[in-house]
Parts: structure tokens; C-alpha cells; sequence
């Protein structure tokens, strides 16, 4: 059962939009650092990617996308939430040589 949906906003670049109440309170803890209900308004959130990684060309050409572009950066993702819906905006790199 997916719990999220992505989106090609162009050929590196996607966002990841996740239903919040498809989300355990532990998966929200682990997204989040707490559960979605405790978080304010004004909240500045991020995702944090501990480790660089490298996308498959498989999955690259299923997504459409570049196949230069493997690299998600380890760093840190905004996020917005909109009605229930988290969204990640990711830009994959090319790989470091």
C-alpha cells in the first residue's frame, strides 16, 4: 500500500507529496522529529537526507527522468503541508566522480 505519490516537476527534479494520515506516529516522529498534531503553523519543517544515494537507472527511466542525474544529496528538504498532504521537493545531482 503506497502512502505517497510522486510528480515530475521536470527531468531532475520531483516531489513526493505523502497522505499525513496514511502516516504512523512513528513514521511521523521519524519524518517529522514529533507527531504531526504537535506541530505549529509557523513551524519551519525539513526533511533531512542522512546519506547521499543513488537512484537505479531503472527507476530513472520509470520516473522520466535524466539519467545523468542519480544523485540525491545527502542535506536537507523542504517541506510544505497543505491540506493533509506533505510535500518534499527533491533535485537529484549528478554523481560526484
Amino acid at each position: 500500500m503506497n502512502f505517497y505519490n510522486l510528480k515530475k516537476l521536470n527531468s531532475n527534479t520531483l516531489i513526493i507529496e505523502i497522505e499525513v494520515s496514511k502516516l504512523s506516529k512513528i513514521k511521523q516522529k521519524e519524518l517529522f522529529g514529533k507527531a504531526f498534531n504537535s506541530i505549529k503553523n509557523n513551524e519551519v519543517l525539513e526533511f533531512v537526507q542522512k546519506k547521499d544515494y543513488i537512484f537505479s537507472v531503472d527507476t530513472l527511466i520509470y520516473l522520466e527522468l535524466d539519467l545523468e542525474f542519480r544523485l540525491l544529496a545527502k542535506g536537507k528538504y523542504p517541506l510544505k503541508i497543505s491540506d493533509g498532504i506533505i510535500q518534499i521537493t527533491i533535485k537529484l545531482l549528478q554523481e560526484k566522480k
